[in-house]
């Protein structure tokens, strides 16, 4: 499985809600995006919840480090509140 339902992660992890969600339909923007971000005063943290090679190149094509962590074992063990 390479992507997961966003809101099962939101509603675990609130601090996500103030972090920008993107998603393989943000990748032909993702230059937009990029300025956008920039220009706002982003951090420097977003979030994703699909793990594709295709969007993951795309993400470093763009300056993006992508990094993974294990969200949903956190999730089960009722960690992430």
């Amino acid at each position: 499985m390479t992507s997961f339902d966003p809101d099962v992660i939101l509603r675990s992890s609130p601090w996500l809600n103030r972090v920008p969600y993107l998603t393989p339909a943000h990748a032909p923007e993702l230059p937009y995006v990029v300025d956008q971000l920039t220009a706002l005063g982003a951090s420097d943290f977003t979030w994703a919840s699909d793990f594709s090679p295709k969007f993951l190149v795309a993400l470093m094509r763009h300056g993006f480090l992508p990094m993974a962590t294990e969200v949903l074992f956190f999730y089960f063990e009722g960690r992430l509140e």
